[in-house]
């Protein structure tokens, strides 16, 4: 070996002498310091050990005041998250696991329910989600998957709704670009979303079996016939009902006395659209518990716009009222409002505000769905 060639090995040789230097120091001093989080101190963007002035370098845990099981376990770099984080529950079981880059969250991050179950996965890229997310309900059945571009939303996300339903969405850098919904048959149907201080009511509609009131509905939601209306009658083992413009006063006299149909559909007068009305349209479908139905007086030729859920099965209503649709997420929200404390005309003591609208904003392809099969 010439001189050269000796000097270039050297140089090779100190330089992975130098790599492997730091390895193992970094790997000793990982092994060796352990320090509680509540010990550490946050100064600007990095944490230091008290009366330390150094950044802390190690391994931080974090012990259950209940148990006294680990219930934190993640690596520290020159002040910072660096590399694997693990939480647990305080019976032992996995909480989260995942990776930090210089305090920025990096790959796959998995979350999991108390149960065990798994609850979520979602990629990270400098802490903002990038790649695939998927999400789990308790009992370990998968209920949203996508991906995400740089933070938003983009190509296909499908829901899984816990009575069957599906929903696929396509994204655009966040942006919706089409979307439809399938019931547990497979068949594509229109769904609405009725928003409430307690939380969100997801319906699928049944235009097979009732045309006019769907319609008739959905033209209500895209012109935002429902916002500030409120559920103005609910009542235990029965219904919580809704939709009647008059419940937009403060005059509770007049709230279950309004509405009429969006469009003409025969019934009233063609030129005073405060006079349409809804043809009766019963079918077969039962008001079982969940059931979305129009609310109307003695005619059965009156409905307007209000309409009612039931929170019980109630079969004195089959074939006389028009069943409509079917809450398919958030009957928990409709069982705490039904009750609610409420007046002597059923009228919740506090309103009760709702709108309606079309999951995740879109319009143009749930009008589209309504059409007649």
């Amino acid at each position: 070996m010439n001189g050269i060639d000796k000097g270039i090995w050297t140089i090779i040789m100190n330089k992975i002498t130098l790599i492997l230097t730091i390895l193992v120091v970094t790997t000793t001093v990982y092994s060796q310091t352990k320090v509680n989080i509540n010990n550490l101190v946050l100064y600007g963007d990095k944490w230091f050990k008290e009366n330390d002035d150094k950044p802390f370098t190690g391994i931080v845990f974090d012990l259950s005041k209940e148990t006294g099981e680990k219930i934190l376990y993640s690596k520290y770099f020159d002040g910072k998250a660096n590399g694997i984080h693990k939480e647990y529950w305080i019976d032992g079981g996995k909480k989260v696991n995942g990776r930090y880059n210089s305090g920025l969250m990096n790959g796959r991050w998995s979350y999991w329910y108390e149960n065990g179950k798994k609850k979520e996965e979602v990629t990270y890229q400098d802490n903002i989600k990038d790649g695939i997310s998927t999400k789990w309900d308790e009992s370990g059945i998968i209920r949203i998957k996508g991906k995400f571009k740089k933070g938003q939303k983009d190509g296909l996300w499908s829901a899984w709704y816990r009575n069957g339903a599906k929903s696929n969405i396509v994204y655009l850098e966040g942006v919706i670009l089409s979307q439809k919904f399938y019931n547990e048959a497979g068949e594509e149907v229109p769904m609405v979303q009725i928003s409430n201080k307690y939380g969100n009511i997801i319906l699928e509609l049944y235009p097979q079996v009732a045309p006019a009131h769907v319609s008739s509905f959905i033209e209500h939601v895209k012109n935002q016939y429902y916002k500030g209306t409120t559920f103005h009658r609910v009542i235990p083992g029965f219904v919580i009902q809704g939709g009647d413009p008059n419940s937009k006063s403060d005059d509770r006299s007049m709230h279950g006395m309004g509405g009429h149909a969006a469009k003409y559909f025969g019934v009233g007068n063609e030129d005073d659209s405060t006079s349409w009305m809804l043809p009766a349209e019963f079918n077969d479908s039962l008001h079982t518990r969940g059931i979305l139905s129009m609310a109307r007086a003695q005619d059965p030729n009156s409905g307007g716009s209000q309409f009612f859920i039931c929170v019980a099965d109630v079969p004195q209503l089959d074939h006389q009222y028009t069943v409509f649709g079917k809450v398919v997420q958030g009957m928990e929200y409709v069982d705490t409002i039904v009750n609610l404390p409420r007046d002597n005309r059923d009228n919740p003591n506090d309103r009760i505000e709702i709108d309606i609208s079309f999951p995740y904003g879109s319009m143009r392809r749930i009008s589209s769905a309504s059409k007649t099969k």
